[in-house]
C-alpha cells in the first residue's frame, strides 16, 4: 500500500501540473493579479482553494467506494451539466466583479465585491468545491482505480488524500503569490485598471467556457 501511495501522489504531482494548473491557472492567476491581492494573501488564497477541491477528492472517493465505480457512469453526467453550469455562472460573475473593481456606483456591486472579492475566504472554498467537482477524465479514471485497489474506507480516504496533496504542490503554489506582484508594477491608476480589466475578462471567458460545455458536451467529459 505504500507503493500505491507514492503513486498516487506522484500522479497527483503530474495532475497539479497538467490538467489541474490548464483549468485552474488561468482563472486564480487572473483573478489574484486583477484583484490585487498581496502574494500572502494570494497564497492563502489558493491554499484555501486547494483544501476544498480535496476535501471534494475524498468525497468522490467516498461515494466511489460505498457505491462502485458504476455509480460514475450513471450519474456523473447528469451531475457534470449542473456543476459546468453553476461554476461557470460563478466564475464569469467573479470576472464582472473583478473588471467592475470596488468603486462602482451601484451599491450592491460594492457590496458584492466586498464579500466576494475583497473578503474572499468563502469565495475560495466554493471555487475549489466547484473545481473539484468538475468532470475530467483523468480524474474519474484515478478515483476508480482507488475504489478498486483500497481494501477499506480508511484506506480510500487515505489514497486520495495522497493524491490531493500531490495536486497542491503544483506551479499555481509560486504562480499563485508570484501573481501578486504585478500590482507592485503598476504606477497609474489607469494601468490598475487596464490590468483589472484585462484579468476580469480572462475570468469570464473561462466562465464562459464552463457554460458551452454544460450545454454540449458534459456527457462526452465523463466517457
Amino acid at each position: 500500500m505504500i507503493s500505491i501511495s507514492l503513486n498516487l501522489l506522484f500522479t497527483g504531482l503530474i495532475f497539479g501540473s497538467g490538467p489541474c494548473l490548464a483549468s485552474c491557472g488561468p482563472v486564480l492567476i487572473s483573478y489574484f493579479a486583477g484583484a490585487g491581492k498581496k502574494p500572502a494573501a494570494a497564497l492563502w488564497g489558493y491554499a484555501l482553494f486547494s483544501l476544498a477541491r480535496i476535501t471534494m477528492y475524498l468525497a468522490l472517493s467516498l461515494l466511489v467506494y460505498s457505491a462502485g465505480g458504476l455509480i460514475l457512469d450513471k450519474y456523473l453526467p447528469g451531475v457534470a451539466r449542473y456543476a459546468l453550469l453553476f461554476s461557470g455562472l460563478g466564475i464569469a460573475g467573479l470576472g464582472m466583479l473583478v473588471m467592475l473593481g470596488s468603486n462602482s456606483k451601484f451599491k450592491p456591486l460594492c457590496a458584492l465585491h466586498g464579500a466576494l472579492v475583497r473578503r474572499d475566504a468563502a469565495t475560495m472554498i466554493l471555487a475549489g468545491l466547484s473545481m473539484g467537482l468538475l468532470p475530467c477524465a483523468p480524474l474519474l479514471g484515478i478515483l476508480s482505480y482507488i475504489g478498486l485497489v483500497a481494501k477499506s474506507l480508511n484506506q480510500s480516504l487515505a489514497l486520495s488524500l495522497m493524491f490531493g496533496l500531490g495536486t497542491f504542490f503544483s506551479p499555481l503554489l509560486l504562480l499563485a503569490p508570484a501573481s501578486g506582484l504585478l500590482r507592485k508594477l503598476i504606477q497609474t491608476e489607469n494601468q490598475a485598471k487596464f490590468l483589472r480589466i484585462i484579468c476580469g475578462l480572462i475570468i469570464v471567458v473561462m466562465g464562459m467556457q464552463l457554460l458551452f460545455r454544460s450545454v454540449f458536451n458534459a456527457e462526452s467529459l465523463c466517457s
